[in-house]
């Protein structure tokens, strides 16, 4: 097994059974201190640990509390991994992590990030997490003026929270999060203005390989928290050998260090060394940011790039399966998405702690039949050279937002599989 994935099931169990157990002693010696709203908002904390994407879907929130807030201090708390994200997020005036790798110092660093952020007499805390435990626990210790999070009516975090926010099962994450920072918090409306914005302004462009060619990122991966999110690799290598054979092109590979294994095999069938660059275990955050800003079109699976790319505009093209793209679907102006919507989808939900649990054998993802991914996505691009045809200062909205398999979009394939 993937060690990082590893890590992140013994996380979660820690979380379900050791949080537990903490409130329910915290309760009993009567430990944990409430609060109330205070007058003045002057600092505020968020906390969210997991999920570079679910990271991304806040930042319309994080926005909103600096404008409902002028000249607030809005400080994060995350992992020490997604450090590299909030080099695009310029609002945080503050991050705070935690490392995990050594599970059994947890304790001991948790203990030290507690004091700190007890130092910083905070007004406001959000805790992002739907329904972890660890993430309360913090946020109750560091003593803040009010305490807000997500939590089931008869959880044990409900115990901790100053308010409870209701969570939707039918409604996007950004506006679940966008929910949590209102005061008004029983919309289930979406609303246009949600949208996630990253700024690279500052980034200096690196230096790929492909040097100014025009590109297509193709991310064969899901992130440890889910493999099973992934769309078969031999399916993609039919896909991407279709996309060289049809558009002028080349095709970036993308990963992390771990991914790179999984990655390589398709590099090497497709065997195209001034076409196809695998970049994948090579690239910093803010260089894949950069990429995938400057590509034509990004197609993934369900994955954090996804948010990425949306939050940058890019076109996408997302799979799912495990997860539902009514919660989790990007967000970019032009996007394609391929869902099934079988009765046993989604199996993977806050509820279960994001852990897939499948008896279907993974149909949802097998079932994205080849020859109609081929068909679509090839004519995705084409009418994204239409729009580009058409451009006249402004670019034409044309494109709708696909959420299964019945929409046949217009284009045609030559020498499909």
């Amino acid at each position: 097994m993937n060690p990082e994935r590893l890590r992140i099931q013994i996380a979660k169990l820690l979380d379900e059974y050791a949080g537990k157990a903490v409130i329910r002693i915290g309760l009993v010696l009567r430990i944990f201190r409430k609060g109330k709203r205070p007058e003045e908002i002057k600092k505020i904390l968020f906390i969210k640990f997991w999920g570079v994407g679910s990271i991304i879907l806040a930042e319309p929130a994080l926005r909103y509390l600096q404008g409902r807030h002028p000249g607030v201090e809005i400080h994060f708390l995350t992992l020490r991994q997604n450090r590299e994200l909030f080099s695009m997020i310029p609002l945080i005036s503050k991050l705070h992590w935690l490392e995990i790798k050594q599970l059994p110092l947890i304790p001991f660093k948790s203990i030290l990030l507690m004091r700190k952020l007890r130092n910083e007499r905070y007004d406001l805390i959000f805790d992002g997490e739907f329904f972890v435990h660890y993430s309360a626990i913090i946020g109750r210790i560091a003593r803040p003026a009010q305490l807000i999070g997500f939590g089931r009516p008869k959880g044990m975090k409900a115990h901790l929270l100053d308010v409870r926010v209701p969570f939707f099962e039918d409604i996007h994450t950004t506006q679940q999060y966008m929910n949590l920072v209102q005061e008004n918090r029983i919309s289930r409306k979406e609303r246009t203005g949600d949208k996630p914005c990253l700024e690279l302004a500052d980034y200096t462009r690196p230096d790929f390989v492909f040097g100014d060619s025009r590109y297509i990122v193709l991310n064969i991966n899901a992130s440890p928290l889910a493999t099973e999110r992934r769309w078969p690799r031999e399916r993609f290598l039919f896909l991407a050998e279709s996309l060289l054979r049809e558009f002028s092109l080349d095709l970036v590979l993308i990963g992390s260090k771990s991914e790179r294994e999984y990655v390589e095999p398709l590099e090497k069938v497709l065997a195209n060394p001034t076409r196809v660059h695998n970049l994948a275990g090579k690239l910093r955050l803010p260089d894949v940011a950069y990429l995938l800003k400057n590509a034509v079109v990004l197609i993934s699976n369900d994955s954090g790039p996804v948010h990425l790319a949306s939050a940058l505009d890019t076109p996408v093209v997302a799979f799912y399966g495990p997860e539902t793209p009514k919660r989790y679907g990007p967000l970019s102006s032009k996007r394609l998405v391929f869902y099934q919507g079988l009765w046993c989808s989604p199996c993977m939900s806050v509820e279960n702690a994001k852990t897939v649990n499948c008896i279907n054998n993974l149909a949802c993802m097998k079932g994205i039949e080849t020859d109609a991914v081929i068909r679509r996505v090839c004519g995705f691009l084409e009418k994204l050279f239409e729009i580009e045809e058409e451009r006249s200062g402004q670019l034409v909205n044309g494109i709708k937002y696909d959420i299964g398999l019945d929409h046949v979009m217009s284009g045609r394939v030559r020498g499909a599989r």
